[in-house]
């Protein structure tokens, strides 16, 4: 009868649990940066969207009405396209959808302007070239007034800016914290490994030599938690666009390659990194010291 063999069973690292969790701090730092790319396209399309009206003065002939189409048309910062007139009517229709208000059933006059709406190009939405074209504009025939939304614009540049100081400041928090988790992460995982490090270098194994199998494994491990993070951060982004209608986060340009570029090379940097100083400790430690 033989014999049963003896079942022996080696401790081997768990790299899942590093790989995850490089993949989420790389998906936040990463997302939080591929929202303020896009946030300056984004603002850049809403503000273009914003409706500049002229209101038309009651008895203006509407050969005025006509020739101030033809000079907003053929305005140099008048985006090509955006003029548009809204009769008094229409505007009193438009009205009473929104607010269920019938100006004809209270027996009141309408007191509505016909007006003309514009779009401006983004550069364009600054407030001493909103008051120039404002003067110039009013002054004019048929021309009662022209109106914007100043004090959006004002807290739009003003929350923009706050928003990109604190990204940066919490960028470099998530980053720090990315390099002591991984570093911590990749510690337990080779804590395994820790008797066989220092057995190949008892045999004389230089350390360059004892470092290279698993810096090669930290690689592989680095890029694949970096390849979730981009898939992630793609993905996300792609559905936020069809959900919110917000196409400035969709597409794939130059600045979104260059952001899932230095992913790749910060998550690979990190777990690369983050072995060789672990490597290296259990390298510097006396056979006692690692039970």
């Amino acid at each position: 009868m033989k014999p049963k063999k003896r079942e022996t069973f080696k401790a081997r690292p768990n790299y899942v649990y590093a790989i995850i969790s490089e993949a989420l701090i790389l998906f936040v730092i990463g997302l939080l940066a591929a929202v303020l790319l896009k946030s300056n396209e984004w603002l850049q399309q809403y503000r273009e969207n914003i409706d500049i009206m002229v209101e038309i003065k009651q008895d203006a002939p509407r050969e005025n009405i006509r020739n101030l189409i033809a000079i907003l048309e053929t305005h140099p910062q008048v985006l090509p396209g955006s003029v548009s007139f809204i009769s008094k009517e229409a505007g009193a229709e438009l009205l009473r959808q929104d607010f269920g208000e019938d100006f004809a059933n209270l027996g009141l006059p309408n007191p509505l302007h016909d007006v003309i709406t514009f779009n401006l190009p983004s550069e364009a939405l600054r407030q001493d070239n909103l008051k120039q074209l404002r003067q110039e504009i009013t002054q004019l025939p048929g021309v009662h007034d022209l109106f914007y939304q100043e004090l959006f614009l004002d807290q739009a540049f003003s929350n923009l800016s706050r928003i990109g100081e604190v990204s940066l400041l919490l960028s470099a928090l998530l980053l720090f914290l990315a390099y002591h988790l991984v570093y911590n992460t990749f510690r337990l995982a080779l804590y395994a490994n820790r008797f066989l490090i220092k057995n190949m270098e008892m045999v004389g194994a230089s350390w360059a030599h004892i470092s290279r199998p698993f810096l090669r494994r930290a690689l592989l491990y680095g890029l694949s938690s970096s390849l979730l993070a981009v898939v992630g951060i793609a993905l996300l982004l792609e559905g936020s666009a069809m959900y919110l209608g917000i196409a400035a986060l969709a597409g794939f340009d130059l600045p979104l390659l260059l952001l899932y570029t230095g992913i790749l090379l910060l998550g690979t940097g990190i777990a690369v990194l983050s072995t060789y100083r672990v490597v290296r400790r259990y390298l510097k430690l006396r056979m006692d010291d690692l039970y």
